[in-house]
């Protein structure tokens, strides 16, 4: 299993990989966090807006959920 390839250049490119990779995962820390704290405390006094924005954080908690599954996976390559 390698992780990363360290030759002319490549060490950088995976640098940049587990960057990105280490920030999708904080992001989609945050926004799980930021659901759960909305079906804990607010669910029930919910507006139209504010339905939008919990559907909305749920879409971008999926994304970034995705997006860091298929870079981890790209980086054990």
């Amino acid at each position: 299993m390698r992780i990363c390839c360290y030759s002319h250049g490549v060490f950088y490119d995976c640098m940049m990989k587990k960057l990105v990779f280490a920030i999708l995962v904080i992001l989609s820390i945050v926004f799980l966090v930021r659901i759960v704290r909305i079906f804990i405390y607010d669910y029930s006094r919910l507006t139209e807006y504010g339905l939008g924005y919990l559907i909305g954080s749920i879409g971008l908690f999926i994304l970034f959920l995705v997006l860091s599954f298929w870079l981890g996976r790209k980086l054990m390559k």
